[in-house]
């Protein structure tokens, strides 16, 4: 490298990111020793493309799976109105249904 300090610059952003999203999406790694107990390991910095695109992958699964588990929610109420009928709500307006044969 030359001179200056761009790249340790450079190098705690990086470790600053890579903290921050592991801080948002745990992790946990997990590494065994031959006859040791299992020991946690130091998470690997996000600090090549093909990690960085191998984690990007892995949030949109994530968020997939979050709205498919919010879709089939069952503790979620069920559609009981239609949402016009929500909306008539919201703003208050009471509406009564007519028979069909009716003159009004």
């Amino acid at each position: 490298r030359s001179g200056g300090d761009g790249g340790a610059a450079a190098g705690a952003r990086v470790v600053e990111l890579s903290n921050q999203f592991y801080s948002l999406i745990p992790h946990v790694s997990v590494s065994e020793k031959s006859g040791a107990a299992n020991r946690l390991q130091r998470l690997p910095l996000i600090d090549t493309p093909s990690r960085l695109k191998a984690k990007i992958e892995m949030v949109e699964a994530l968020g997939e799976i979050e709205l498919a588990s919010r879709v089939i929610d069952t503790k979620a109420p069920a559609f009981d109105k239609h949402p016009l009928d929500l909306k008539y709500d919201q703003i208050g307006a009471k509406l009564t249904p007519i028979d069909k044969g009716s003159a009004t």
